[in-house]
């Protein structure tokens, strides 16, 4: 793609970049910088994931200038001003699923005003309270919600600014009665329930 025929480079719409989760390393310098190169040059790219560490998104985001307009992020948020930059840049963003990061994004450095089309969301219940009120997400999933935030979590949905119709949870619950939390997280949807047409809870053995 960096050094390849430069009439290829608008092909591109789809990119994946994954270092495997089982064994996640940082990708040497001299290939971040690589892949920086080749994002540059992909100017159609709606599509991308890309799971690599803190230290290869700072070389990867610090001072980047990027010309595509995604309408699909699959990422972590990791700790990276260049990162938040590009973030706020993407004002066309219809669904973002937000991966695990150890060390993450101030979500204060996201723009109120970001993603004003963004439909589709998935990251942990920390991140929806500050994504989801004003935007017009309609698709919800929470990767992790505590029987302790079950309120908070149906209040927080009535904040979207469309109906919400979709919901996927996974309740992270104590060792307790499972059809007591999935009654008590039911009973937290109330003020939404007539919107929805998709729900779906996980609710994993400890």
């Amino acid at each position: 793609m960096v050094e390849g025929r430069p009439e290829l480079r608008a092909f591109p719409k789809s990119l994946t970049i994954c270092t495997p989760m089982s064994h996640m390393k940082e990708i040497d310098t001299p290939l971040a910088n690589s892949i920086r190169a080749a994002l540059e040059l992909t100017a159609n790219l709606a599509d991308l994931t890309l799971s690599v560490t803190a230290s290869n998104f700072m070389t990867i985001f610090k001072g980047s200038k990027y010309t595509f307009t995604l309408r699909s992020l699959t990422a972590p948020l990791h700790a990276s001003a260049g990162f938040a930059d590009f973030l706020n840049s993407q004002k066309r963003l219809k669904e973002f699923n937000v991966l695990p990061a150890a060390r993450g994004l101030l979500l204060q450095r996201i723009h109120p005003d970001a993603f004003p089309e963004l439909h589709a969301l998935s990251c942990n219940f920390q991140a929806l309270t500050y994504l989801i009120p004003s935007r017009p997400l309609s698709r919800i999933a929470c990767t992790k919600l505590l029987t302790t935030e079950f309120e908070a979590f149906g209040d927080l949905l009535t904040r979207s600014a469309v109906p919400i119709m979709s919901v996927d949870v996974v309740l992270v619950r104590p060792r307790s009665s499972m059809l007591g939390v999935v009654q008590a997280f039911l009973q937290s949807l109330e003020g939404v329930s007539s919107s929805i047409e998709h729900l779906s809870s996980l609710c994993p053995f400890p």
